[in-house]
């Protein structure tokens, strides 16, 4: 009898607790079934918006220990079965102004967890916030920018955006990637790009490229970091090159071809300082080899009948034979320089 009184005790004190958490102002539960309702009552946009707007709040002063914690409740309802537009407008439109706040605050473990709730929001909105912080000429913040890249392919996979609003975004961030200074950023800045299969994806990532390769050759840093960047990025377009259609693949090796060669005349001209740099040489290495590769590759499609050229820049650049690069590099500018890739 004592053992049954106790137990009973026992649930009384864990209910009591329960009951005053909730008085005390602790979020109310929307559910794992909220998100996939086709409607929403005012009682359950007011639970959403009591939701969103506690875990906000202990976002902004959450510590090392519980920031993964805290994001994890926000991104939670987000990742139900279904989410339905209805649940996901009401949601973000709850969520965004407080997350916008912490992002633009001076803490960096806040910013950046916030930047990546944006990205689960899953709204035009939501990913216009997220493209505002990309550019290094309106975000300084290293962390953000880095981050901000990530969150744009998360916004992007919920599949919930418009196309015309993703291809907006890309086309911003493309112009963002064309002067950023950092490598890494750089770097994620591609593979954001590279996230999105088409066209415009395709066409922002050519013009970045070619824009990155002409401010690696004229920016007197030698060698250029930003290579370090480049190099994973051709290695994404040469997997997307391989798989498209005759036709696309005609018309896009048409316009990647000359800036696959311009990447070589950087390999040629930062030959000294990037062969005695490790980091550099396996960098410019890789790019160099890919770019060939990628050019015999589209040659061959755009010349028919005639010979692509037998070179080896990728082992002329590995044993240091600057000989052999430099006339290997001469047979594809003399190639690159005349129709069909130049037109008269």
């Amino acid at each position: 009898m004592r053992s049954r009184w106790a137990i009973f005790c026992t649930l009384l004190m864990f209910l009591a607790v329960g009951i005053a958490s909730l008085a005390w102002g602790g979020p109310p539960s929307i559910g794992s079934g909220l998100p996939g309702a086709a409607n929403l009552t005012p009682q359950q946009r007011s639970n959403i918006r009591e939701y969103a707007g506690y875990w906000c709040d202990q976002l902004a002063s959450s510590g090392q220990d519980d920031v993964a914690k805290v994001r994890r409740n926000l991104v939670e309802p987000l990742r139900a079965p279904r989410v339905r537009d209805v649940f996901r407008y009401e949601y973000a439109q709850a969520a965004l102004p407080q997350l916008q706040e912490i992002i633009s605050g001076d803490n960096p473990l806040t910013a950046v967890n916030a930047m990546l709730v944006v990205g689960f929001l899953g709204t035009e909105r939501a990913l216009e916030t997220i493209v505002d912080h990309c550019d290094i000429e309106d975000e300084p913040r290293f962390h953000v920018r880095l981050w901000a890249a990530k969150a744009l392919v998360i916004a992007i996979g919920q599949g919930s955006i418009a196309d015309r609003d993703v291809n907006r975004a890309l086309r911003r961030l493309g112009h963002a990637a064309g002067r950023e200074e950092k490598w890494l950023i750089l770097r994620r800045q591609f593979q954001a790009l590279a996230s999105v299969n088409g066209p415009v994806s395709r066409e922002v990532q050519l013009s970045v490229l070619s824009s990155t390769t002409d401010r690696m050759m004229h920016s007197g840093i030698v060698p250029c970091e930003l290579m370090q960047a480049v190099y994973p990025a051709l290695k994404r377009m040469r997997d997307d090159l391989i798989v498209l259609g005759r036709d696309e693949q005609q018309s896009f090796g048409r316009v990647l071809a000359p800036v696959l060669c311009d990447i070589c005349s950087v390999a040629q001209a930062h030959w000294d300082s990037a062969q005695d740099d490790l980091v550099a040489k396996i960098a410019y290495g890789g790019a160099v080899q890919i770019s060939e590769s990628m050019l015999q590759l589209i040659d061959p499609e755009l010349r028919p009948g005639q010979r692509a050229p037998k070179t080896a820049l990728g082992r002329a650049w590995k044993d240091r034979d600057e000989p052999r690069f430099s006339a290997d590099h001469d047979k594809w500018q003399s190639i690159i320089a005349k129709p069909p890739y130049k037109q008269p």
